[in-house]
């Protein structure tokens, strides 16, 4: 009997035994390489974790994460069962890099949960999570973006017109957030409402050897340049140069040294970007130059073509658009001459100011008007239509606005031309 009763006591005690995992740097959770912008969120319970580290008293979890370039990381325990936790962030050595107790309701719901955000350059990172005072499911919310945006930068402003702009910054007193030369780095926000003719150079920068990046607004290297080949002056020729054309749009311009940080002059000047206008020769026009610098390099075409009788047929306005296509208003006439229909203006694929038929353009047209791809609802009517009396004065009687609900419902603005009566009275 007292064996059966030590055995049955012995098995007891085995069922509250409770096996924890060692979570250090050399087994820690591994999140992965990450090359881009990334989202990763993973919840554990610190009840099956021992404390390996020396911050509280709890057990903990280790993550371990690498990035190839530059990031934004941000880090947080909200969302958490445990309402008071603690985070570390570390280098690939162990050594503490960053860490934080409480969000004070910035971010999280639960003002004692942890967040952290930082600028990391490329290498591997661990994260330790525990309570401040209690174990349980602790989730870490981590995230890293690559955007500039997310980096401290100049904002060069808006731009929407002609504009220089010059700047001087020591690189030396900032990081290194982007992969270009491995320097440190000074970062423009560049955004532009239309398409501009850009010129971005370091002449004149202290710097000798510098290095020039230029990215759209997710991070992406559209043009980069090192030696601009003596544009600044022949006594150096390793200061770097861009010039390009670009779409609306925003940018980010990087200056860094090619082998070392300091002084570096960025300079950027934009001007309209100008379509070389090429109006077809099979037709009568009066091609039209407005120039907007006094400078001469911005300027704004308008070709008018004519018809055989000398009407004014179609009117182009050359690279109107931000994506530098033409604007085309078309007018047909009927057979004694007069205007029928006068359209609503449509952008073309092409550009140039080249004569476009009637029949390409209704098909145009079409497309933009009569459907919901540019206009909600759709429209098969983008043009106004005159109705005349029968008679030679041809004098209107009715006018049709553009737009389908003009037409379909019969709400012309009418015109009545009568005559005075004996009996009419003048107010």
């Amino acid at each position: 009997m007292k064996r059966n009763i030590l055995f049955i006591t012995l098995l007891m005690l085995g069922t509250f035994v409770r096996i924890n995992a060692q979570n250090t740097l050399a087994t820690a959770l591994d999140i992965g390489i990450k090359s881009a912008s990334f989202n990763y969120v993973d919840t554990r319970n610190t009840w099956n974790y021992t404390n390996d580290y020396t911050g509280k008293s709890t057990n903990d979890v280790f993550h371990k994460f690498r990035i190839t370039k530059p990031m934004e990381i941000i880090l947080s325990h909200c969302g958490s069962e445990v309402i008071d936790t603690y985070v570390y962030l570390l280098n690939s050595s162990g050594g503490l890099i960053a860490s934080n107790d409480d969000c004070d309701n910035l971010v999280c719901e639960k003002r004692y949960q942890s967040y952290l955000k930082a600028v990391l350059q490329p290498g591997i990172y661990y994260i330790v999570s525990e309570g401040f005072h209690d174990n349980g499911n602790i989730t870490l919310s981590l995230m890293g973006s690559t955007s500039p945006e997310n980096f401290p930068y100049t904002d060069i402003g808006i731009q929407n017109a002609g504009f220089s702009y010059t700047n001087t910054q020591n690189t030396a007193n900032s990081q290194n957030y982007y992969v270009g030369r491995g320097q440190k780095d000074a970062i423009y926000k560049l955004t532009l409402t239309r398409a501009m003719d850009i010129t971005i150079s370091h002449c004149g920068s202290a710097v000798e050897d510098t290095y020039l990046s230029l990215l759209d607004a997710s991070g992406t290297q559209i043009a980069s340049n090192d030696d601009y080949s003596g544009m600044c002056g022949i006594s150096n020729n390793h200061r770097s140069y861009i010039q390009t054309r670009l779409s609306a749009g925003i940018y980010y311009i990087l200056s860094e040294g090619y082998g070392e940080d300091g002084s570096i002059t960025t300079a950027v000047q934009g001007t309209f970007a100008q379509v070389q206008t090429a109006a077809s020769s099979g037709h009568n026009y009066i091609r039209t130059r407005t120039y907007t610098s006094d400078t001469g390099n911005s300027y704004l075409d308008v070709v008018q073509y004519y018809d055989g009788l000398g009407r004014p047929m179609e009117q182009v306005q050359v690279g109107i658009t931000p994506a530098l296509r033409d604007l085309v208003a078309y007018r047909e006439y009927d057979g004694f001459g007069r205007e029928s229909k006068s359209w609503l203006p449509a952008f073309m694929p092409g550009s140039g100011g080249a004569f476009v038929d009637l029949n390409a353009f209704k098909t145009r047209t079409s497309a933009i008007y009569n459907s919901t791809t540019y206009v909600s609802p759709a429209d098969d009517k983008p043009y106004s239509c005159p109705v005349y009396e029968n008679s030679p004065l041809n004098r209107i009687v009715e006018q049709y606005g553009p737009g389908k609900n003009w037409h379909n419902n019969s709400k012309p603005v009418k015109t009545a031309y009568m005559t005075n009566s004996s009996s009419f009275v003048v107010p």
